[in-house]
């Protein structure tokens, strides 16, 4: 799910439905549409908002981990 979820983020922001660091409501509408086809009608605009949210978080634990590293040691 978290390819798929990824896949359909950078979609939309290559389409311009993400401004100031926020996805749109067109954004996240189109994200749910491609998730729902796929997963089924239980996944929710709720719930694609909360995995971005995570993505964030381990996103930057892994920036912080590895920041200063020109490469693995």
């Amino acid at each position: 799910m978290d390819n798929l979820l990824v896949d359909a983020m950078l979609e939309e922001e290559h389409k311009g439905n993400r401004s100031n660091g926020a996805f749109s409501t067109t954004a996240y509408d189109n994200m749910l549409q491609v998730l729902t086809t796929t997963f089924g009608r239980h996944i929710k605009k709720i719930n694609i908002k909360n995995r971005t949210r995570t993505f964030k978080k381990t996103f930057g634990k892994c920036k912080d981990l590895f920041h200063g590293l020109s490469g693995f040691v």
